[in-house]
């Protein structure tokens, strides 16, 4: 639970443990299993992410392209959505996106939060030269009708793409009922989200 390597000295959990992220937005766990008289597993890596704020619904304008990696594009980005009284949706799929952008918009409608952060949780291609993403916009509206634009990263000359792993977008607070996120993929390239995280 402190992010060093696990052995044989490290505290034993053999059921399910509660986390407290001490205020940061992510936590790192490493694991290895133990049998007697067998070797011990590999070490396993795990992220455990500060879900933020949920939105009452999610829709998204274009479903993305069709791939090994495209499901459901809005359960995909809203996981931890409640879709009757005892399921929660988690994915580990991304949506894709190329020809068209993201555009995926939050329905806070209900729970009206103050909101001053948006986070894409993105995937890139292994040994990628160039960011996947060209821009990433936020805008609100109490109306779906009406948008104003909170803040616009241009993010197509980042030289690191590795770096794109977790785009964070902040803004002045808004108390809007909507939040319309566009995320436009660079030329060539597939954008991909697997979650967007509110806070």
């Amino acid at each position: 639970m402190d992010e060093t390597e696990p052995n044989e000295k490290s505290e034993i959990y053999e059921s399910g443990i509660t986390m407290d992220l001490q205020g940061e937005r992510s936590k790192t766990v490493k694991a290895i299993a133990y049998k007697d008289n067998w070797l011990p597993s590999e070490v396993s890596t795990f992220v455990f992410y500060d879900k933020g704020l949920v939105p009452d619904g999610l829709e998204v304008v274009h479903p993305g392209i069709l791939s090994s990696y495209t499901g459901e594009a809005a359960r995909i980005l809203n996981d931890d959505a409640k879709y009757d009284a005892n399921t929660y949706y988690y994915s580990k799929f991304y949506a894709s996106f190329n020809s068209k952008p993201l555009i995926a918009i939050a329905d806070f409608s209900t729970s009206n939060p103050k909101i001053k952060e948006v986070v894409l949780s993105c995937g890139n291609r292994n040994g990628a030269k160039k960011s996947s993403v060209m821009y990433v916009e936020v805008w609100s509206s109490n109306n779906k009708e009406n948008w104003t634009l909170l803040k616009k990263l241009n993010l197509a000359k980042v030289a690191n793409p590795d770096k794109l792993n977790e785009i964070s977008i902040k803004f002045p607070e808004s108390s809007a009922k909507y939040f319309k996120v566009v995320g436009q993929p660079n030329t060539e390239s597939t954008l991909r989200v697997n979650q967007l995280f509110f806070f």
